[in-house]
């Protein structure tokens, strides 16, 4: 039998994401007061969030996050603070041939089977904390905690992350490490909150209170009801594919088997042969 995949949900996807992010987004800064200074500063939030929106590639991340949310039911963003990023500041004094950076934030998308949660809880609003995995590569981790170098280094591919085939491929070829981020919002139990950077029971690269909000950021069209997760109209469409594709492959399953088609007719009809010759 002939499979025929007529992918009519993408062309429908990619409609609703552009009819989502088409328009353009304009900041509009407003002052808390009505001082001289304040209005200054509003003019240079614009400016400020206009270059990350732009220049940082903020607004890629965030088409990316609604397309997610759309086919995936969610999509998050995720905005860490990097000191290794930005402009040259200084030599580093425990190591001179390296520079000191001014620091930036690193903007990275996340898939929602990326962000480990609590699936007991009601909805989103309750979770008290989640986990964040994301991938880095373990040379470049090594360098920057040197007092873990050999035993990040000594880490190798997570193979329950991929795959079966391919996990042989991976283990030769990558570099890159799960790198998980544990983030525990501020509660009688942790009035600071807790934010601990990990790579495995062994190696804790980070453990520390958790200061201002979880960098966490969450595009969704709808809570499903009683869970920690989201929906997504497009999942709706889904059956009404799978039946376009079963249709599709019924007639090209005739058309490929009986291609050249004949007719068969009584002796004594009135239709001349060659009316019919060659199918």
């Amino acid at each position: 039998m002939a499979e025929i995949r007529v992918n009519h949900c993408r062309a429908l996807a990619q409609t609703l994401l552009n009819l989502v992010v088409a328009p353009k987004l304009v900041w509009t800064p407003v002052a808390t007061n009505n001082d001289y200074a304040s209005a200054g500063q509003a003019v240079l939030a614009s400016s400020l969030l206009e270059y990350y929106w732009q220049e940082k590639g903020v607004n890629q991340h965030a088409i990316r996050a609604v397309e997610e949310a759309i086919v995936f039911t969610e999509g998050f963003v995720h905005a860490e603070w990097d000191p290794d990023l930005g402009e040259d500041v200084a030599p580093d004094p425990d190591n001179p041939d390296k520079m000191l950076k001014s620091g930036d934030i690193r903007y990275t998308n996340i898939s929602s089977w990326d962000v480990v949660r609590d699936s007991r809880k009601k909805s989103w609003g309750e979770l008290e904390w989640y986990i964040v995995k994301l991938r880095r590569n373990k040379y470049d981790l090594a360098e920057q905690h040197p007092e873990f170098a050999n035993d990040i280094k000594a880490i190798g591919q997570d193979i329950h992350s991929v795959s079966i085939s391919e996990v042989g491929r991976l283990l030769q070829n990558t570099d890159d490490v799960n790198y998980y981020i544990f983030y525990h919002r501020p509660t009688p139990a942790l009035p600071q909150g807790r934010k601990v950077t990990f790579l495995s029971k062994k190696v804790v690269l980070c453990d520390e209170p958790c200061e201002g909000d979880i960098p966490l950021y969450r595009v969704f069209h709808s809570e499903l009801v009683g869970t920690p997760y989201a929906y997504s109209p497009f999942l709706e469409i889904l059956g009404l594919q799978e039946l376009l594709d079963s249709l599709h492959s019924s007639i090209a399953t005739n058309q490929s088997t009986f291609s050249t088609q004949c007719v068969v007719l009584e002796q004594g009809s009135e239709v001349p042969i060659d009316q019919i010759a060659g199918g």
